[in-house]
């Protein structure tokens, strides 16, 4: 879309003479005409001569023309046509003179002509072009008149000694609040609240001096602003006169500064919000995030209708956590449905046009492969937490739609070049120079004349780094009434030495290698540090705890331990005021930067304190990693990133090892229920590892570690080794336990259920029974785990072509958990799809076909579209359709099945091998033979 930019001149104004740098003007009357209308000006490169005009005014009169000087600046063409190149740059020439002869001929129109030939015509008469007007700048307009009539009256009287008539009722109106003005000021008024456009006022900060009573500004601050609202107009000055606000004869003058900024920022914004782009902020210096911040403010202030979302995207989890959060943000129509693919929801809403313009910023896109491979976590020889939920790379869900623009903030150039590819820019951000250094430093706290030369000091003591100057700010103004400049600059110069020393490459090698630290930047880090222990040990407890967890999305919940609330908020005050922590997501959550992680662990260490946190971290998160099961899933999912990170922290002693043994298998069991088996089969084998090591081979703890290590290996089909594994836990269990303890129970049933999956049914049948039994005993006939045990035996049996017994335990599993756990509780469901199987079994097909649906819909709900279970319900609904000849409805659930399967577990898994069997059946079925052969 091409963008144009409109320069206006105003009274007595010439439509190139205004915009022009002073030296070498002149003016003469003639019949040459002063071009009116629209002009376009050349751009670079191009031969300086005026284009044809677009458009012709329609008022007539005798116009000057105006010569210039070889010497004169014309600004729009000499440097914004370079400085927008995104933009076309015109003139608008009218007939507004004030007084004739001299400067103008003489003009018998009111200037309420003139305000109304742009207001009344091409503002609220055109509504295609009142539509299209985004932006206008004033400089020093007189909206409500100016305080200067006199200053009219002295042009007038100029006038007359050069024997020319001045139009004195055009002067007059230039009187504060005179009434035509009033009227043309609230008719643009209501234009500009209907929210077509925004308004940026420059107002002029000096008066005109030189000239006998002209010691007051040419148009005061009362009538250069409309006075509307702040979102609608942004107010403010240029250290000039008003005879300079519109010629400037360098880049460098103040006002062009100003001015070409505004329109710079307006063109990148109207650009991004009408098609797609994807921009890289990278830096080493800290600074990208605070950029993609402020820039997200702008946008906000702005287009305050386009929708901005911030996602942390460092790795996969953090990515697909922050859709989901987006998603409960705006309340996204079937998020909460188990069955869905949020992160395919997002991408759908985002890419809709109807949904309006918006911005997402990707924070810390640092790894090479985030968004190129599948969303599995594979990282390192064993299994980690991360399983996939996708296994389609993660950049297939980030919208190019014109209605969108994403915003990527990465230290790593090399995965910015492959995130953006062809469709955006990179913006590297350079390091800083002295001058910009020394201006970011007086942002934060004053610096007067005496302390010029210790701020160039300590500017270039911390490198230039822009997060080192923020933090030391932070530091001198928090701690104003005992540190000064001067004092913070001599502390960090007399610990240089001691710096030195502690950044020896062989102690501190690893936070060398890292290319976005900086010494100067953990140096400073560290006087912060060392002061925040000094003056508040409390904080200096917290920030040390957090840095231990994953450096974002870390729930307050989790650092509070027993701390009341106030104590908590008292001590989390200091970290948020010298930014070394941030709140996120609703301010429940806290976050870190990395370097601020590194940086607090690496003084940790030195100050002897870094073992004493790491078993802290140990062991809240064990205590706090809840069991797993269903009704925790939520924790579970928040708290997963902030397991890996302690799994990767050094044990000291058994109690750590132990408190990790638990945390991994709490966290194992949870991905077990969700159906990522792989994962979770990691995280047990640490925990029966660490628990073998620290406890025996027979402790009650090891064989539960044991325990649910066969089950993950028979969900992955490893039967044999899932046997051995329940044999095992069995046998130590009544070792150990007893023969009716409940963990040996559970142990009787798995170890069934491992035998019937290898089709040993009778030796499954009497596990079942056993357990059935001893379960009953010990723990009543309604506990869930005694109807697990019903479920069980009521496959054994099936599994025998003992239908009627089969489907009477499988009712009586159904009605048990319908009433102790409820309707939709994942083991309810378990029970209602194998009463299905046992009704189908039986040729029931209608009641087992809608059992069937009703497995399938309530799984779809509570475990998702993916999961192995909500697989398996597919795969018996397309088993009973085929049954009663619906073949097409079948193929098509044969195929989900399949194509499920093959995504979520693997294509030699036999649940895969089972669906490609059943496939080719209803294909066969169906007269497709070279398709089912192929199946075969």
């Amino acid at each position: 879309m091409l963008l144009s930019v409109v320069f206006i001149h105003g009274l007595r104004g010439h439509p190139r003479g205004t915009w022009e740098a002073a030296a070498g003007a002149t003016y003469s009357s003639g019949a040459t005409e002063k071009p009116k209308g629209f002009r376009s000006l050349i751009k670079r490169g191009v031969a300086r001569s005026p284009s044809r005009s677009i458009e012709q005014a329609q008022a007539s009169s005798t116009i000057s023309s105006f010569t210039p000087s070889p010497t004169t600046v014309f600004w729009p063409e000499e440097y914004l046509a370079s400085d927008l190149p995104q933009a076309q740059l015109w003139t608008y020439g009218y007939d507004a003179d004030i007084v004739g002869g001299l400067f103008q001929a003489n003009n018998k129109n009111s200037i309420s002509q003139h305000g109304r030939d742009l207001d009344d015509e091409a503002i609220r008469r055109s509504e295609k072009i009142r539509n299209q007007t985004k932006l206008i700048i004033f400089l020093g307009t007189p909206h409500r008149g100016s305080a200067y009539s006199g200053w009219g009256q002295i042009i007038s009287n100029l006038a007359r000694v050069a024997l020319q008539d001045s139009n004195k009722k055009l002067v007059k109106t230039l009187d504060v609040n005179h009434e035509v003005l009033d009227n043309i000021h609230e008719e643009f008024k209501a234009i500009t609240f209907k929210g077509f456009f925004k308004i940026h006022s420059f107002q002029e900060a000096q008066g005109v001096t030189g000239m006998k009573g002209l010691d007051e500004k040419v148009v005061d601050d009362f009538s250069s602003k409309l006075d509307l609202p702040r979102e609608l107009e942004t107010v403010e000055s240029i250290n000039v006169n008003h005879m300079q606000m519109a010629r400037y004869s360098s880049k460098e003058d103040e006002g062009y500064r100003a001015i070409s900024g505004i329109l710079k920022d307006f063109v990148r914004q109207e650009l991004g919000s009408q098609q797609f782009q994807s921009t890289n902020i990278t830096d080493v210096a800290c600074m990208k995030s605070q950029i993609a911040i402020e820039y997200a403010y702008r946008i906000q202030r702005e287009e305050p209708h386009t929708l901005v979302v911030w996602i942390h995207a460092s790795n996969p989890t953090r990515f697909k956590q922050g859709y989901r959060d987006f998603a409960d943000k705006i309340s996204l129509p079937g998020r909460e449905d188990a069955k869905a693919d949020i992160l395919q929801l997002v991408y759908v809403w985002l890419s809709d046009r109807r949904n309006g313009q918006w911005l997402i910023i990707l924070d810390n896109v640092d790894g090479n492969d985030i968004f190129f491979t599948d969303s599995e976590d594979t990282t390192g020889s064993a299994p980690t937490i991360y399983a996939a939920e996708h296994r389609k790379p993660l950049e297939s869900f980030l919208p190019q739609t014109s209605n969108g623009t994403i915003l990527i903030t990465s230290r790593n150039k090399t995965a910015a070049i492959n995130l953006v590819g062809g469709h955006g820019d990179i913006v590297q951000v350079e390091p800083m120079g002295e001058k910009d250094a020394l201006a970011l430093l007086q942002t934060r706290i004053s610096v007067n004349q005496s302390s010029q030369a210790d701020a160039k000091a300590l500017v270039y003591a911390l490198e230039y780094i822009p997060l080192a100057i923020t933090h030391a700010a932070a530091y001198i103004k928090t701690r104003a009434s005992t540190t000064t400049l001067s004092t913070y600059l001599k502390l960090f110069r007399g610990s240089e030495a001691n710096q030195v020393h502690l950044l020896r490459k062989e102690e501190w090698k690893d936070i060398r290698r890292d290319h976005s630290i900086r010494h100067a930047v953990i140096a400073t880090w560290q006087i912060s540090f060392a002061q925040i222990q000094e003056t508040d040990p409390s904080a200096a407890e917290l920030l040390a705890l957090m840095s231990m967890f994953d450096k974002q999305g870390i729930p307050k919940w989790l650092l509070k331990n027993n701390t009341s609330q106030l104590d908590f908020d008292d001590a989390l005050a200091p970290l948020l005021s010298f930014s070394l922590v941030r709140t996120e997501v609703g301010k429940q959550t806290l976050g870190m930067h990395r370097l601020v992680q590194v940086s607090m662990r690496a003084w940790l260490k030195v100050e002897g304190q870094l073992s004493k946190w790491t078993k802290e971290s140990i062991r809240i998160l064990s205590m706090a990693f809840p069991s797993g099961d269903y009704k925790t899933w939520a924790n579970c999912k928040v708290l997963l990133p902030h397991l890996k990170e302690v799994i990767s922290h050094t044990k000291e002693d058994k109690e750590d090892w132990l408190n990790q043994a638990k945390s991994t298998l709490s966290a194992g069991w949870y991905l077990f229920l969700r159906g990522e088996y792989k994962a979770a089969e990691g995280l047990v084998r640490m925990s029966v590892g660490t628990r073998e090591e620290v406890l025996g081979l027979e402790h009650p703890e090891t064989l539960t570690s044991v325990s649910q290590l066969g089950s993950a290996l028979e969900r992955q089909g490893k039967y044999e080794e899932a046997e051995a594994m329940h044999r095992r836990a069995l046998t130590g269990r009544e070792k150990v336990l007893g023969p009716e303890h409940p963990h040996t129970l559970t142990s009787v049933s798995n170890l069934g259920s491992a035998l019937k999956s290898q089709g040993k049914y009778k030796e499954a049948e009497a596990m079942h029974r056993r357990d059935l039994t001893g379960s009953e005993k010990v723990l009543g006939p309604e506990h869930p785990d005694t109807l697990i045990s019903v479920s069980q035996l009521g496959s054994a049996l099936e599994s025998q072509g003992k239908y009627k017994e089969a489907e009477a335990m499988h009712r009586r599993a159904l009605t048990g958990y319908e009433k102790v756990l409820g309707p939709e509780h994942p083991y309810t469901l378990i029970s209602v799809s194998k009463l299905g199987s046992a009704l189908e079994s039986q040729g029931k097909y209608e009641e087992a076909e809608a059992i069937h649906r009703r497995a399938l819909t309530g799984r779809e709900k509570v475990l998702g579209p993916e999961h192995p279970d909500t697989l398996t319900s597919v795969s018996h609904l397309g088993s009973v359709l085929e049954r009663q000849g619906k073949y097409e409805e079948a193929e098509a659930m044969h195929r989900r099945a399949l194509t499920g399967y093959e995504k979520v577990l693997r294509p030699e898994h036999p649940y895969t091998l089972t669906s490609v069997s059943k496939l080719g059946s209803v294909l066969e079925r169906q007269g497709k033979y070279e398709e089912a052969e192929a199946m075969y």
